[in-house]
């Protein structure tokens, strides 16, 4: 179902993300919260299902969405399954596999040998929380809601991402977001 979900992008790009999220499979110890037993028996949902399920949402429910994802019904894992494999996770598991595949491909396009990149930031709602005091907010008639910072650093020419960071919901850090994305890319 993953792949009729996104057909429109090429095949090179889904056979590098295939390949990403087998390299992070490989050497899931830094990305789980228990190395000695995360991921390692056979179950419906095993990490790259869970990875590609991920990537595919379309904020429905949880269940709509398991629905959609899973074409037989004795294949769904429960929503209750879901939410246990998402908190074996962590998500630079998601962070690795996305900057393995923005570097699996030659970025050839500059101008005068120089990478045109633009860098800005969105600010991105999320479920309420009011525990979550890094992502809390307050709009003016003193109703909280919770968001997070997205910066992204974007290659014009190549038309590719380069990198990303989340932050709060403060936009404080921009300047030194986009310089640590220059950095490590």
């Amino acid at each position: 179902y993953f792949y009729t979900m996104i057909s429109n992008i090429p095949n090179n790009v889904l056979s590098a993300l295939d390949k990403c999220i087998d390299q992070v499979k490989s050497n899931l110890r830094p990305y789980v919260s228990d190395p000695i037993s995360d991921f390692t028996r056979e179950r419906k949902l095993n990490f790259e299902q869970l990875v590609k399920f991920y990537l595919q949402l379309q904020a429905k429910s949880n269940n709509s969405e398991l629905n959609d994802y899973f074409a037989e019904v004795d294949s769904m894992p429960s929503s209750s399954a879901l939410s246990q494999a998402k908190g074996k996770v962590s998500y630079k598991a998601f962070e690795r596999i996305f900057h393995k595949l923005s570097h699996s491909f030659e970025l050839s396009k500059t101008w005068k040998g120089y990478y045109i990149l633009a860098c800005d930031g969105s600010d991105v709602n999320i479920p309420s929380n009011h525990n979550d005091i890094e992502t809390l907010c307050q709009n003016g008639t003193g109703k909280s809601y919770n968001q997070f910072h997205l910066n992204a650093l974007y290659d014009c020419h190549n038309e590719i991402y380069w990198d990303a960071s989340i932050d709060g919901s403060t936009k404080t850090r921009e300047c030194d977001a986009m310089k640590q994305m220059i950095n490590r890319g």
